[in-house]
């Protein structure tokens, strides 16, 4: 099954009032890698606007799913895939 993601204006993006979105920040630099990649799953799944420019420093993390599961992130939350290629996400 494919997923249409349709690209946003990242100026018109607004921060989130979630509750939850601090704890997950946090959680992605914690020092367990599963605990690092729940968290970059979670704030993909909530879409969290606040969690772009930490995510996009997730696909130089040194576990392989931390790093996917940031880069899955940032296309749900963005509606862009650059993949995990940490220059473009920061240029973008």
């Amino acid at each position: 099954m494919a997923i249409s993601l349709m690209p946003i204006d990242p100026y018109k993006l607004q921060p989130s009032s979630e509750p939850l979105i601090d704890p997950l920040l946090v959680a992605l630099n914690d020092s367990n890698s599963k605990i690092r990649n729940q968290a970059a799953r979670a704030l993909g799944d909530i879409r969290s606007v606040e969690s772009i420019d930490p995510l996009v420093k997730r696909p130089k993390d040194e576990d392989a799913k931390v790093q996917d599961s940031s880069a899955l992130a940032l296309r749900k939350i963005t509606g862009v895939d650059l993949d995990k290629d940490q220059q473009k996400w920061m240029e973008w």
